[in-house]
């Protein structure tokens, strides 16, 4: 190892006495000596850092996408947190187009059950106007490098009389049918709902439309929203209101990484859900980034 790099070292201090020094090996430094261990061990997890980042850039631009920001190197001026709280908002959009492409997902979204059909057909035409349009703005709002993968956002809707005041048990066992392969299916009808759902599309919450969710969208009282169930029945059964506009990709991006009961823990104060928010408890080492 060069010269260069030894002198953080204490006299009589080796680099394995490093590795396994003990909180009284570190308290019989001088303070300039601890500081200069300081220093190096935050260069070397930034060099670390700078490794990630360049194999992750690298695959970005070849792909067409803009390479990731670097970090600040911690020998600046500005101090420089232990530990950093990331914003999920913003940290599991930026990892899904990678998500999808590394999962070699032909299309990903949700498979949405219409539970109402009192409305006269008017109604719900124009509701689902509305939800189109709506979808389409989030996903317009999406950063930047979404638009590599928005070509494969699909929403399956299934709107079936037999589904007609269905229990969220109803929506369920319609949604485990979906994920059963049907022989008969020829996939010609998009609201079939016989054929076997799409890796991209086999989500831990599916998506239900009652006549509620109608009229958010009809008369414009509120945040147009759909509800959510969670299928995997590992939390409670209530359905979640999730705003149109977040479904795609905030809301997928959250299912992709947190449990059904941590991203309903996330609804605004109005009862709908927007967005993880920033600080969800996630918290990263600041000088090693992880992959997810």
């Amino acid at each position: 190892m060069a010269d260069s790099v030894l002198t953080y070292l204490s006299p009589g201090w080796t680099e394995g006495k490093l590795k396994n020094a003990t909180d009284q090996d570190y308290e019989s430094l001088t303070e300039e000596q601890l500081q200069k261990v300081m220093d190096h061990d935050a260069a070397e997890r930034h060099a670390e850092t700078l490794k990630w980042f360049d194999e992750k850039n690298t695959k970005r631009i070849a792909r067409g996408a803009k390479p990731i920001p670097y970090p600040a190197d911690p020998a600046d001026d500005q101090p420089q947190p232990s530990q950093q709280v990331v914003d999920p908002a913003t940290d599991n959009l930026t990892n899904l187009p990678d998500h999808v492409e590394q999962s070699n997902l032909d299309i990903f979204g949700f498979c949405l059950f219409r539970t109402y059909h009192g409305s006269d057909e008017q109604s719900w035409d124009a509701f689902e106007k509305g939800f189109w349009k709506l979808l389409d703005e989030g996903i317009a709002a999406a950063p930047a490098d979404f638009n590599l993968v928005e070509e494969k956002v699909f929403i399956r809707i299934v709107s079936d009389d037999s589904l007609e005041g269905q229990s969220i048990g109803g929506v369920l066992l319609a949604y485990y049918v979906c994920m059963e392969e049907d022989e008969d299916f020829d996939g010609e009808d998009e609201n079939d709902w016989g054929g076997k759902l799409e890796p991209g599309l086999t989500t831990s919450m599916c998506l239900v439309v009652d006549e509620e969710c109608i009229r958010s969208v009809l008369d414009k009282a509120t945040t147009p929203f759909v509800k959510a169930v969670d299928v995997t029945r590992e939390a409670d059964q209530t359905p979640v209101k999730v705003a149109i506009t977040s479904l795609v990709p905030a809301f997928y991006a959250a299912l992709s990484v947190y449990s059904p009961k941590d991203v309903a823990s996330k609804v605004s104060e109005d009862g709908i859900w927007r967005n993880m928010g920033p600080g969800h408890g996630i918290q990263k080492d600041s000088g090693t980034l992880k992959d997810q």
